[in-house]
């Protein structure tokens, strides 16, 4: 009968460790080993991550060795050969018992090694706590002997996991419009379950430098998520935690409670927005997920945001006014241009208008105190002074600290800073502190400042300083001012960015009121009349203080015209290019600061026969092709002798070229007919829509809508059209200028031949004038009919399948499979696109066009037609005409140009479907005008519907489109392209 001993004492294991000897003190005695064994196994409390294994490390004399499922010993005369194992390696796993059969020649001391190399361990992230009992049992040839230790296994805290999050790209526009998410995709796990109390996520830009111009939050729109005032976050109505921080380019963090789940977190996780509104990014920055348990294990995992620069229109420098404050009674919210809410929640913002007049008002909850600085942000680009009105109430009380401010964020170029000067309003002690590189400035106001009335804020550059001045009446009428000056910030540091801010640190509830924001710096979006002047008849005035900016550099040009009114001068001594200098029209080419020197020598004179008022034109655009246009408006004065006689628009026509499929056609001046009654020459050319297919691009740059192009830029080979290679006709709408006015609109042509077969086993197809049936094989086919009422099938394969330009038949087309080109032609034809993603265009006549299966795009022509998308995602195109579409199953856009008619869309899906008014005639530059031109109607059936008015037509008619079985109040939740 053998002997067996194991320690009686409890083996001590803790999770990560490795495997641990049993008991590196057993022993075992016996008779004859030879058909023996050894069992262990763990008896009670096994857990799936356990695992019994066989490992001689201690050295004492006697090596164990395993090798596949043999186990070998060496006493010193090399290793022998002793037994079988149950388990390759000498492993097992769980609860499963590890055997050692013994062989020949197996002596105590081997079997007594082999009981000390027996080992524990977990490899389990979450182990059973509980103790596990691990029963040893050996058999010699007399009988057997077992005993048992108790081994305790301790848990450790383990790391949570972030993965999937992924390098995220962004145009620098689109990030300063609104939030992007960048968390999209990411998974959070634990491998031994969540502690979610007191767990928290951060998430931080690990090189920042934009400071006050960089924010995180996270996506609340449909995602589930909540933010209340009081900073709580919660999952489908659930609260997990409180939510701070991500602003000025600080870190975003959530604390999370006992609520929360993985799942909650890996949401939140996965709607983390990010916004920076800078004109001048950083390319790239790193931002940091950083995820730590309520245990404290914590995981980080990294993405880079590149943003991609855009280019800035360029802006003439003029003031910006948001209003005056005379008699407000009604309010009416506005979407002021530059603004953005800079600050959440806890806090209302508002840019309203008062009858008539523009404010922006703050309002701070007395549930939320001490939440941070609230407010507005506005990009003010290279402006070198802000000035802004604010209202001083006498009703906040004595207690507490309330303050109101305004920032200026400056650019320290050498890039060691940025700075942040400011004026802030202390109520609690009526100071004005001036903010100042980390030091506040008291300019005490007098004690009988008039309450309930405004006060004037500037905060300006002069020479090497930035002065803050505060003015406004004392309750008694006079006046009073102060100024502070800091003088650290040096003479190359800019503006950026206005904040308009509100802060409370006690529990009142308040409202600031800001009004009459004014820069030095121009609107580029806007045309406005920069500055006014006056002059006789014969007098020259000198035009001061124009200058134009531009964030992206470059060469530039710069139009000057007064239509015939007089004659423009500028300073020609600088290395700007000036042409038509002392002409009625100058145009100036080079950089900011070569045109801003020539503008420093712009004067105006008035000549004989001169207009009472007149309007000096002007227009910058840069090498990107956008611009900036505004007015300088000149009275002449001229004993009343000037005649009233107004500037002739000129007038042009519709315009025609032919070119082959592919080819690029380079316009020049004579293009474009010009006719003026004044004897003014062509001056520029408005490209008022774009061609349905094609390219048109200036300097190889895609033509915008709206876009002037200078003649001069035109006869220089500039402007340029590419055909489609499928032979699809085009056209744009366009009109002309003489440097005073514009023609009319009219329409230029641009007439693709039909492609040729190019080979690879394409069939060259030709009709009659009769009346003919022709068929394309499998392969990519061109098919042409003629005269006739043609039947033409496509079949396989990718075909172009045209009716013939001036075919007056009434044809039918079907394209098959494959992905088609289908156009027909003068009559009233029938087209069917098949299957796949086919281009079909419907010409002159009342057509029937129908997408099939697929992604189709579809042009209607001159006539009456009526559309069907059918199956896929389909793009339709109304054009002249009253056409019916229908854009069938599939999420279908419906897209309206210059040339609209009178169109009826049949099956608009607010879930689905797309409404495309970027190219129309009615410039909507918001859903406010698309709402300011709609209204509620009935359709040809009688059915309630919306009504969209388009603009006029070529011929002075209106254009609009119906869209059956909507109202006004569905234009919320329509999705809009404008």
């Amino acid at each position: 009968m053998p002997t067996l001993n194991l320690a009686n004492t409890t083996l001590a294991y803790t999770e990560g460790n490795a495997a641990t000897q049993l008991d590196a003190g057993g022993t075992v005695s016996g008779a004859t080993w030879t058909g023996g064994s050894l069992v262990a196994r763990i008896t009670a409390n096994a857990d799936g991550g356990d695992r019994i294994s066989i490992a001689d490390t201690d050295g004492d004399g006697t090596a164990i060795t395993i090798v596949g499922t043999d186990i070998f010993a060496d006493t010193g005369g090399g290793a022998v050969d002793v037994g079988d194992l149950s388990a390759a390696g000498g492993v097992a796993v769980a609860g499963a018992a590890l055997t050692v059969t013994f062989g020949a020649g197996v002596t105590d001391p081997i079997v007594q090694e082999i009981v000390q190399s027996l080992r524990y361990e977990t490899v389990s992230d979450a182990p059973s706590t509980t103790d596990r009992t691990v029963t040893v049992t050996v058999t010699d040839s007399g009988g057997s002997a077992d005993d048992t230790r108790t081994v305790s296994v301790a848990a450790t805290n383990d790391d949570p996991v972030i993965t999937g999050l992924s390098d995220r790209t962004f145009t620098q526009n689109l990030l300063k419009e609104t939030h992007q998410t960048i968390g999209g995709g990411v998974t959070v796990s634990d491998p031994d379950g969540f502690i979610s109390d007191g767990a928290t996520l951060q998430v931080e830009n690990m090189t920042p430098g934009q400071n006050l111009l960089e924010s995180f939050w996270v996506d609340t729109d449909g995602t589930g998520l909540e933010i209340t005032a009081l900073n709580e976050i919660s999952v489908d109505g659930t609260v997990v935690g409180s939510i701070g921080g991500g602003v000025d380019g600080g870190m975003l963090a959530f604390i999370f409670n006992a609520n929360a789940t993985i799942a909650d977190v890996e949401k939140i996780a996965q709607n983390v927005t990010y916004r920076v509104i800078t004109d001048e990014p950083v390319a790239t920055r790193p931002i940091e997920f950083r995820l730590q348990d309520g245990n404290g294990g914590s995981t980080s995992d990294t993405i880079t945001v590149t943003v991609t620069p855009e280019n800035e229109a360029p802006r003439h420098r003029t003031d910006i006014v948001t209003g005056s404050v005379e008699n407000v009674r009604t309010i009416e919210p506005i979407d002021g241009p530059g603004w953005h809410v800079s600050r959440f929640p806890s806090a209302t913002f508002d840019n309203f208008v008062l009858d008539g007049d523009a404010r922006i008002r703050i309002g701070i909850d007395a549930a939320s105190p001490n939440i941070g600085y609230q407010g507005y942000q506005y990009d003010v680009g290279d402006s070198t002074e802000i000035s802004i009105r604010f209202y001083m109430p006498d009703d906040w009380g004595t207690t507490g600290t309330i303050h109101t401010g305004v920032w200026a964020v400056g650019y320290d170029p050498d890039g060691s800073s940025w700075v942040f000067p400011s004026l802030e309003y202390n109520h609690g002690d009526r100071d004005f502190n001036v903010w100042d590189q980390g030091q506040f400035n008291h300019l005490g106001l007098p004690s009988d400042v008039a309450t309930n009335a405004w006060h004037d804020i500037t905060i300006a550059y002069e020479g090497s300083s930035i002065v803050f001045t505060v003015s406004g009446d004392r309750a008694d009428g006079s006046a009073y001012s102060l100024s502070y000056t800091d003088t650290t910030v040096g003479t190359t540091s800019t503006f950026r960015t206005a904040i308009l801010t509100a802060r409370s640190d006690n529990t009142s509830t308040y409202d600031t009121l800001w009004d009459d924001l004014t820069t030095d710096e121009g609107d580029a979006s806007a045309s406005t009349v920069w500055a006014t002047a006056n002059v006789r008849v014969g007098g020259t005035v000198a035009i001061d203080g124009l200058e134009i900016a531009d964030r992206d550099g470059g060469v530039l040009t710069t139009r000057l015209s007064v239509g015939g009114n007089g004659t423009i001068t500028v300073d020609t001594a600088g290395t700007a290019g000036v042409t038509g200098n002392g002409t009625d029209t100058i145009k100036i080419t080079g950089t900011v600061a070569e045109i801003n020197a020539a503008l420093s020598g712009l004067s105006f004179t008035a000549v004989e026969g001169a207009q009472p008022v007149a309007n000096i034109t002007v227009t910058t655009t840069d090498d990107g092709g956008l611009s900036d246009t505004d007015f300088i408006r000149i009275s002449i004065a001229g004993g009343g002798q000037a005649p009233d006689v107004a500037n002739s628009a000129p007038v042009t026509a519709a315009a025609t070229v032919d070119l082959q499929p592919g080819d690029s056609y380079v316009f020049q001046g004579a293009d474009f007919p010009f006719t003026d009654t004044d004897g003014d020459a062509l001056e520029a050319v408005r490209i008022d829509s774009l061609p349905e297919i094609g390219t048109l691009t200036f300097n190889g740059v895609a033509v915008s809508v709206g876009q002037m192009i200078d003649v001069a830029d035109i006869a220089a080979g500039r402007l340029v059209f590419t055909a489609d290679m499928r032979g699809a006709d085009a056209s744009f709408v366009f009109r002309v200028s003489d440097g005073a006015d514009m023609s009319a609109t009219a329409r230029f042509a641009l007439q693709v031949a039909d492609p040729s077969p190019d080979g690879g086993g394409m069939d060259a197809i030709g009709g009659t004038p009769a009346a003919d049936d022709l068929t394309g094989g499998d392969e990519n086919d061109v098919v042409r009919g003629q005269e006739g009422d043609d039947n033409i099938r496509g079949a396989g394969g990718d075909d172009e399948i045209l009716a013939g330009r001036r075919d007056n038949g009434n044809d039918t087309l079907s394209g098959g499979t494959g992905n088609d080109t289908l156009g027909g032609g003068v009559g009233d034809d029938s087209i069917d696109g098949g299957d796949d993603d086919d281009i079909l265009f419907g010409r002159e006549g009342s057509d029937r066009l129908s997408g099939g299966d697929g992604n189709d795009i579809i042009f209607t022509g001159d006539g009456d037609d009526t559309v069907n998308g059918g199956f896929g995602n389909d793009t339709l195109w109304g054009s002249d005409g009253d056409d019916l579409l229908i854009g069938g199953a599939g999420s279908d856009t419906f897209t309206f140009g210059v040339l609209a008619g009178n169109d009826r869309v049949a099956d608009f899906d607010l879930g689905d479907d797309a409404l495309d008014l970027r190219y129309a005639v009615r410039d909507f530059e918001s859903l406010d005008d698309v709402a300011a031109a709609a209204r509620l109607g009935v359709d040809g059936n009688g059915n309630p519907s919306l009504v969209i008015d388009l603009g006029p037509g070529e011929d002075g008619n209106p254009q609009s489109v119906t869209i059956t079985g909507l109202t006004l109040a569905d234009l919320t939740d329509m999705t809009i392209l404008i």
